[in-house]
């Protein structure tokens, strides 16, 4: 059974850098799950889709009819709900966790309205989620949700950024890092984990309660 699911939001397109991975990871067994118009990003990449789900009030006809003949599973919801298609995709990878899935990657995030971007990577890091392992792609850059602890992977010199969400972060410990932390508290809106540097291929991030988002953005090295 998969153990990791791929979720397709409707903002941008997968940054093509992403490209080879998330196919290879689908063609691997990762259960794939579109949020609405994310069905789009879903067949740009020439995958088939498990699971869509949302109101479907952007995704096109087209989309919704080629999901269908592949045998895509369509979960329609009322457009008066309580929450964004992107937390009812959320919620059916966690209903998959009784098949195994434990780790969930966000797909197609960024982009669109600033409203939205902001709801999205604050929903990731929910208490509601907190029984799967969460990282998203927002273009280029890579966010992922730490809780208890979290090895991150990219290159000497690579920024992090570390901010605290929903409370504060105890007993925040890092290794891998330009400037280390130990035992240390990261207050929500503090500049204080903004914009540290990995200084080798691997950093570890360990706290003892709260949540952090871990922003790694793209270097230009990267994007060309």
């Amino acid at each position: 059974m998969a153990s990791e699911a791929l979720i397709f939001a409707g903002g941008e397109p997968l940054h093509p850098i992403w490209h080879e991975e998330i196919r290879a990871r689908a063609r691997s067994g990762a259960l794939v799950i579109a949020a609405d118009s994310g069905i789009a990003h879903v067949h740009a990449l020439g995958l088939v889709a498990a699971l869509l789900i949302g109101d479907l009030d952007s995704a096109s006809t087209e989309s919704i009819e080629r999901a269908r003949s592949e045998g895509t599973v369509i979960e329609e919801h009322s457009a008066d709900k309580d929450e964004t298609d992107l937390a009812l995709a959320l919620g059916a990878a966690r209903a998959a966790r009784a098949a195994r899935v434990i780790h969930a990657t966000v797909l197609g995030v960024g982009g669109g309205r600033t409203d939205h971007l902001f709801a999205n990577a604050l929903l990731l890091a929910q208490v509601s989620y907190a029984d799967l392992i969460i990282d998203a792609r927002f273009g280029p850059d890579v966010l992922s949700v730490v809780r208890a602890r979290t090895t991150l992977t990219g290159s000497p010199g690579d920024l992090v950024t570390l901010l605290a969400v929903g409370g504060t972060a105890n007993g925040v410990t890092t290794s891998g890092l330009r400037w280390q932390l130990s035992s240390e508290q990261l207050e929500p809106g503090s500049s204080r984990g903004v914009s540290n540097e990995m200084i080798a291929a691997e950093a570890v991030i360990e706290i003892e309660s709260g949540v952090l988002l871990a922003i790694q953005p793209a270097s230009i090295e990267t994007i060309r």
